[in-house]
């Protein structure tokens, strides 16, 4: 997913939101992106695998500020454990980016503090409010790649663009 990212919106830039250790940004790191991680648990930080900065953040208390912007906001299995009072303070960050990758975790989807599972409708629905347009396409082609079905991930991920950033 990420090589196909990196190639489809020419990738120079990257906010990673509830990065953990920072895989992520230590991948894109060898293709010389610029990448920030944000991530609310200070253990995976100290324990970092990127040498992008990655700042404690908790999303109670408002929205991540930047005063840089990103190609692409990536956020993996991150939406479900922020309370919906709280996603708008999620939204305004990834507000940052001109693009959005982000998975889910379904209704009844075991983890730890999920407490914000639903399905693909209800994000697109918040996304949208928000003043982004759902890829449908893109979003079709990086799911169909998901060859081992896994239980989560590629099965939930969804592709936005952000439509104020195209005005």
């Amino acid at each position: 997913i990420w090589g196909y990212l990196l190639g489809e919106f020419g990738l120079k830039s990257m906010l990673d939101i509830g990065c953990g250790c920072g895989h992520a940004m230590r991948w894109m790191e060898r293709y010389h992106v610029n990448c920030v991680g944000v991530d609310g648990f200070k253990p995976a930080i100290v324990q970092k695998v990127c040498s992008s900065p990655i700042s404690l953040h908790d999303f109670r208390d408002g929205p991540f500020k930047s005063d840089n912007r990103f190609d692409l906001c990536w956020s993996a299995e991150f939406l479900e454990h922020i309370e919906e009072e709280f996603l708008p303070h999620v939204i305004q960050t990834i507000d940052l980016a001109g693009a959005a990758c982000v998975t889910h975790a379904l209704p009844g989807q075991n983890g730890k503090n999920h407490v914000n599972c639903k399905d693909d409708s209800y994000w697109i629905e918040r996304f949208t409010a928000y003043g982004w347009w759902f890829d449908a396409i893109r979003t079709e082609k990086v799911r169909l790649t998901d060859r081992w079905h896994a239980a989560w991930g590629r099965n939930t991920l969804m592709i936005f663009l952000n439509a104020k950033s195209n005005d």
